[in-house]
Formats: structure tokens, C-alpha cells, sequence
């Protein structure tokens, strides 16, 4: 699997994770939430935060919506064993950042949330 990040301020995905990250903010993020509104986090704040955000918090939920993404295009039955591969790998990855995430000193704990419960719906 290539490396996902770039050098930019704002994350720069290769090919594959922006275009599950696309499929995310357009179709996976409505599931989130029990209700259709606009103001949706799912929708807009948190894929911002994962795509605009430097610590390890905010790359464990930029790989937490990747995986979910993928799994929800395997599910799907889109190219359903390479997905599932990409989830899997993706969820890992944002497990790795999470838990080294939890070690940090720093406090800001909205992406750390964000991220668990991404994940969660994930196996969900």
C-alpha cells in the first residue's frame, strides 16, 4: 500500500484514498447520523479535520474514514477483495496512530473521538 500523505499543509491523498475518501464525504458520512441535516459533522467537519489536521489523532481519523469507506464500497460488492484489503489495511493503520495518539501529552481529544467512533461504525 502506498503512503497516503504528501508534504502539503493539507493532506494530499494519492489516486485510491481520494477517491474512497470522495466516496466518503459523498456518500458514506449520510450513514452516520439517524437524520439528513446539512450541519451532519460526519459530513463536513471532521472529514476537514482529518484531511487538515498534523498530529496523530487527526491522520488515526483520516485512515479511520478511509477504511470506513472501502469497507462500505466492499460491501457494496464494488471490487469487493481489494476493498476489503484496503479497509483492513486502513484500519489498522488508524488503530497504530490512535494508540500512539493516546501516549501523546497533548489533550485535544475531539479528533481522538472522531476517530473511535468511525471506527466503530466501521465493524458496524
Amino acid at each position: 500500500m502506498e503512503q497516503v500523505f504528501g508534504d502539503l499543509s493539507c493532506v494530499q491523498l494519492k489516486e485510491d484514498a481520494q477517491k474512497l475518501f470522495h466516496h466518503y464525504t459523498s456518500f458514506t458520512a449520510f450513514n452516520m447520523m439517524p437524520f439528513k441535516d446539512r450541519r451532519n459533522p460526519w459530513l463536513s467537519f471532521y472529514p476537514s479535520l482529518a484531511r487538515c489536521g498534523y498530529t496523530r489523532g487527526h491522520k488515526s481519523l483520516l485512515y479511520a474514514i478511509l477504511a470506513q469507506a472501502a469497507g462500505n464500497l466492499a460491501h457494496l460488492g464494488y471490487r469487493r477483495e481489494d476493498m476489503l484489503g484496503l479497509a483492513t489495511g486502513f484500519y489498522a493503520r488508524a488503530m497504530k496512530q490512535l494508540r500512539e495518539r493516546l501516549q501523546d501529552a497533548d489533550n485535544d481529544f475531539t479528533a481522538i473521538l472522531a476517530s473511535v467512533l468511525t471506527l466503530i461504525m466501521a465493524e458496524v
